[in-house]
């Protein structure tokens, strides 16, 4: 795992412990899990985690379309 991953990883596990991880289950998904996303796809994931944690505003509320399954 490279460094941006571990910094994702971890900025994760501090949304969850903000905000909990029905919260967490409910995000619009942050990175396309199929596609390499190195870079500054996780840098922008990075970054859009910190400001709803540093602003104490959870990430809007996604709701799966029927019949998909991650």
């Amino acid at each position: 795992m490279d460094v941006l991953e571990k910094e994702l990883q971890e900025t994760i596990q501090e949304y969850i412990a903000k905000f909990g991880e029905d919260d967490w289950e409910h995000t619009e998904p942050i990175v396309d899990p199929l596609n390499e996303h190195g870079g500054p796809v996780t840098l922008k994931a990075i970054e859009k985690l910190r400001n709803a944690i540093d602003t104490n505003t959870p990430l809007p509320y996604y709701e799966k379309p029927d019949g998909l399954v991650y």
